[in-house]
């Protein structure tokens, strides 16, 4: 098996249940985290 090392990550901002991210797909959040990790 490969080895994969994490150097820095990113979330996903969060709010409460229902709040300003009720109608943004997982797929747009996710990709969003990604994008912030690796232009970190």
């Amino acid at each position: 098996m490969t080895e994969v090392y994490l150097i820095n990550g990113a979330r996903t901002a969060f709010t409460k249940f229902g709040g300003s991210f009720a109608q943004t797909g997982v797929a747009e959040l996710g990709k969003g985290s990604a994008v912030e990790a690796l232009l970190l």
